[in-house]
């Protein structure tokens, strides 16, 4: 058809831009940017616009390039606190990834690396997404198929959704079933120190009732029940 395509947000998914392909191709949903998503300052969510400030950056990922993933989110770096969960367990990945979060200026205590521990032989950490917190409590969650390397988000077609979410009032539900799987799933991460209750807290503040998917995480290991 001619109608106009829906905007990024707009449909229950989008798709990252991938470059070489012609414009009408990379519009709307079909051309979602992580460095229009991942911002600072949300008056104008997705553009960076207004002044609420980003205070907490969770970055996860099976395979990541901290040094590309800063170029290409170059806001990531003004937040309070950075962290970045990973699939890597080589030693020169970790130091990687460290040397240049440093070089941006992230560092500890400010910063912090962590590869969930892996109860079995077979698996790893694959979730890959951000959860960011601004000043007044709101949180972006950002879910999406690409791994942090520039390949898989330049030329390879994935898939994106995001959605952001108030901060919760005296009208709000205490919990939302959105809400518990999300704070299920960071238990299961098993995150360093006082990382795990800064997360919890930014997300027990934020009202996730409008979320309009169902959060279906996966982690190794065995399980049971229903």
């Amino acid at each position: 058809g001619g109608g106009a395509v829906p905007e990024v947000g707009a449909g229950p998914f989008s798709l990252l831009a991938v470059r070489g392909l012609s414009a009408a191709h990379n519009t709307g949903f079909l051309g979602a940017q992580l460095n229009k998503l991942v911002v600072s300052g949300t008056g104008d969510r997705g553009t960076g616009g207004g002044g609420n400030r980003l205070v907490f950056a969770l970055a996860s990922n099976y395979m990541v390039d901290m040094g590309w993933l800063l170029s290409a989110c170059p806001q990531l770096a003004t937040a309070d606190k950075v962290l970045v969960v990973h699939g890597h367990s080589d030693h020169d990945r970790v130091t990687s990834i460290l040397s240049e979060a440093a070089a941006a200026g992230l560092t500890p205590p400010r910063f912090a690396q962590h590869a969930p521990p892996l109860p079995i032989t077979f698996g790893t950490h694959h979730s890959k997404g951000f959860i960011l917190g601004y000043e007044d409590g709101s949180v972006r969650v950002i879910i999406h198929t690409a791994n942090y390397i520039y390949a898989d988000c330049n030329n390879k077609t994935q898939g994106l959704w995001y959605q952001d979410f108030p901060p919760k009032d005296l009208e709000s539900p205490r919990s939302s079933r959105f809400e518990e799987s999300l704070l299920d799933y960071m238990g299961c991460l098993r995150l360093p120190g006082s990382w795990s209750p800064d997360v919890v807290s930014l997300i027990k503040g934020a009202d996730f009732s409008s979320a309009r998917v169902a959060l279906v995480a996966s982690v190794p290991g065995y399980h049971t029940g229903t």
